[in-house]
């Protein structure tokens, strides 16, 4: 049995690893738009050295013989056809198809939002680089629709010499830690400014961020601007369904592919907008991908 695996993150490696488990001798190809897939919920930690390169960076030499790994964009899947289309060409045919291509994050809609030193967290695909922008800057905004990016503040803190801000377009004050410190407290003890109830209108600068004004007319000195916005799923173009099909809920929409198409991990949840708890997806992707590997498994057996 060929399997092809679109997305190399946790729910994609959590499936690999089970089908291996439980069909030794399948063949498997994962494709990932990433040259190094790694685990989300580690990357605040590994952002400021507190998480080792062994663990966040996925390691696909841990599963035994018979994945290959190929890092290309993914332009499209025909299920007729069982067929992978990649960028720049290339095709690559399967007798299943899995879909762990995750979540991804909002375009936000500012001005001077292409500048260089803009970055969304959930879509950035070179973290070393991201990693090494952070070394180098003094200046550090971050904004922030969720616990991902308070999550990235707190670490943030520990590090010296940074001057860190917060915009967050929403109320803090219902967050306290175990004993009871408001997190804008805690900010605060930091030395971290908050700037709630407000949203980034433009980022200023030539070519490369330099500040950024917020739609209070406050402006921010801002060497780096670090984006967690609300969450999607990642989709990708699936024939022969369009893209109002797609956005209904893959699983629902694709009976007539339940022999050739799966899903599994966050892809999935299209009606949950804005999922930014990576440490629950992960317990999410590992159940769907058990469930998969099972379900696959007794199709192998009944044919």
């Amino acid at each position: 049995m060929k399997i092809g695996i679109i997305g190399g993150g946790i729910a994609g490696f959590s499936c690999a690893r089970k089908l291996k488990e439980k069909i030794s001798n399948c063949q498997i190809t994962v494709i990932d738009k990433r040259r190094e897939p790694f685990k989300k919920y580690l990357l605040s930690r590994w952002l400021i050295n507190k998480a080792k390169d062994s663990d966040f960076f996925i390691n696909w030499q841990s599963i035994n013989s018979g994945v290959e790994f190929i890092s290309r964009r993914v332009e499209k899947i025909n299920l007729d056809k069982r067929s992978v289309y990649l960028k720049e060409g290339g095709v690559q045919v399967f007798d299943k198809i899995v879909l762990a291509t995750g979540l991804e994050a909002e375009r936000l809609d500012f001005k001077g939002a292409r500048k260089k030193g803009v970055y969304y967290l959930a879509n950035y695909l070179a973290v070393r680089e991201l990693k090494e922008a952070i070394r180098r800057a003094k200046h550090i905004l971050v904004y922030t629709s969720s616990m991902f990016g308070l999550e990235l503040v707190s670490f943030l803190a520990r590090l010296e010499g940074k001057i860190i801000n917060l915009v967050y377009n929403q109320t803090l004050s219902f967050i306290y830690d175990k004993e009871g410190l408001s997190l804008r407290e805690y900010l605060s003890l930091k030395n971290i400014g908050l700037y709630a109830h407000t949203k980034i209108e433009e980022v200023l600068g030539e070519g490369r961020i330099k500040a950024a004004r917020l739609s209070s007319n406050k402006i921010l000195a801002s060497d780096i601007l670090l984006i967690d916005s609300f969450l999607k799923p990642s989709l990708i173009e699936i024939a022969p369904f369009s893209s109002a099909e797609k956005e209904g809920g893959l699983k629902d929409i694709l009976p007539g592919y339940r022999e050739v198409f799966f899903v599994c991990g966050d892809v999935n949840n299209v009606k949950e907008r804005g999922i930014n708890f990576f440490f629950l997806n992960r317990l999410r992707a590992q159940r769907d991908a058990s469930e998969l590997a099972g379900a696959l498994c007794r199709q192998g057996k009944e044919t």
